[in-house]
């Protein structure tokens, strides 16, 4: 018997997070209108606090930023359960892959992935060697950047005539 009843509290807890997540209706006995507002709140939090982990990227987009991270995370069907700093960092790579990606955002991304990276444990600091390379748009610069652990990182700006 309690097998039955643990199994439906799961079946409803999972059609509530569905429709906080807004990928399934409010389940029955919950307010539909209080449900939409709960997952405007919780999207509205979930950028603000990319916003704040990514300030050049926020910047970057300026006005419109709360807007496009808001059709790019209701693109995703899960929060990132890895925080803000991994949620953003995905969100670089779709405006990369966009063309949107200015050359601040660009660079603040680069430095992200000089420090961490990203796997399904979360966030995760690199202690080891590491290196990357970003092509500038905007500034028609390549800009190279190595991290060695103790001595610290080093920046190269090299300037490109075509682009």
């Amino acid at each position: 018997m309690h097998t039955d009843a643990r199994t439906r509290l799961a079946a409803s807890q999972q059609e509530l997070v569905r429709a906080l997540m807004r990928i399934g209706p409010a389940p029955a006995g919950f307010d539909a209108f209080r449900i939409q507002a709960t997952a405007d709140v919780l999207l509205l939090k979930r950028t603000h606090e990319v916003a704040r982990a990514w300030p050049a990227l926020a910047q970057s987009l300026g006005s419109g930023f709360d807007e496009r991270f808001a059709d790019y995370a209701r693109s995703r069907l899960n929060l990132h359960e890895a925080g803000p700093l991994a949620d953003g960092r995905e969100f670089a790579r779709a405006l990369a892959g966009d063309g949107a990606l200015t050359d601040d955002a660009a660079i603040e991304a680069l430095a992200f992935d000089l420090r961490c990276r990203v796997d399904a444990r979360g966030v995760i600091t690199l202690r080891s060697l590491s290196f990357g390379a970003s092509i500038l748009k905007q500034q028609r610069r390549l800009v190279v950047a190595v991290r060695l652990p103790v001595v610290g990182e080093r920046w190269i700006k090299i300037p490109l005539k075509i682009l």
